[in-house]
């Protein structure tokens, strides 16, 4: 227990037994499964059985589990971010070894639609290409 000068004995007695609480609180979330925010706050127990399955280690304060320092690299802009994670999106883009985390769904549906719009762009030139080969094929055969 940590020191506490000049207090009084009530006081004192209530830390302690809140520091015990803490800490008997603490025991028991070490004890269960590894939890995300979804599985403490909604138990949902889909995400308690994906938690458990991470190979990233629980921290030992929070009972949360805890990401390694290099887990993340921020990026300035959304198409900064596209070309890190999917540099070849043309050939990638369905790549399941690949992620964009993003904290809101607000954000998630922004980057969904660039990416889209990148995609189409790249199947548009695609299908022009396809029907300029079809039309000089049809020429060469008249």
């Amino acid at each position: 227990m940590p020191p506490m000068r000049r207090t009084n004995i009530g006081r004192r007695t209530r830390n302690a037994r809140k520091i015990n609480e803490f800490r008997r609180a603490s025991r028991r979330t070490q004890a269960s499964a590894a939890q995300t925010p979804r599985v403490a706050l909604q138990n949902d127990p889909s995400a308690a059985e994906f938690s458990r399955q991470l190979p990233i280690p629980i921290d030992v304060l929070t009972g949360l589990i805890s990401f390694p320092a290099n887990f993340c690299e921020f990026t300035s802009s959304k198409e900064e971010l596209i070309t890190k994670v999917f540099p070849n999106i043309d050939v990638n883009y369905n790549n399941l070894d690949w992620a964009i985390l993003a904290a809101r769904n607000k954000d998630v549906d922004s980057l969904n639609f660039t990416i889209k719009f990148f995609i189409h762009r790249i199947i548009s030139k695609l299908d022009k290409s396809i029907k300029n080969m079809s039309n000089m094929t049809e020429e060469a055969t008249q």
